[in-house]
């Protein structure tokens, strides 16, 4: 998981990012350890989300969530790109992105997804991706 800070995210993940991903990290042991789970998900440092636009080259399937109706779902998505293995999974802040920020991501080469027809928390939209793919929260 890697934190980043857009235009509408409400907490300064920036500046407080080492306190921040120590919380995150201690969260993601003990969850980790409540349901058995035989991995611990790492959290990255945060940043901003142009700065990740720069490797989102690096995956083989780079995605945005998003909410618009047309927007193919998850699982067609990712059934039609059944041999990507590095995914990496954009998710926007409790305001979504702003036209420009999906712009960019779209620029980048991140197609949109569908994770369902209700506008999820970002608590939920999280675990709506499969946790084995390479995921981005804010």
């Amino acid at each position: 998981m890697i934190p980043i800070h857009c235009k509408r995210s409400i907490v300064d993940i920036l500046n407080k990012s080492d306190v921040k991903i120590e919380k995150w990290d201690t969260i993601a042991i003990e969850a980790s350890k409540q349901c058995k789970r035989s991995f611990v998900t790492k959290i990255e440092d945060a940043m901003l989300l142009n700065d990740l636009m720069k490797t989102v080259c690096d995956y083989d399937l780079p995605l945005i969530a998003c909410t618009e109706s047309h927007t193919k779902t998850l699982k067609n998505v990712l059934d039609e790109h059944a041999s990507a293995k590095k995914i990496i999974c954009l998710i926007g802040t409790e305001g979504g992105f702003t036209n420009s920020e999906a712009g960019m991501a779209g620029k980048a080469g991140c197609m949109p997804v569908s994770v369902g027809l209700s506008i999820l928390r970002i608590e939920t939209a999280a675990v709506a991706i499969p946790p084995y793919y390479s995921m981005l929260i804010l």
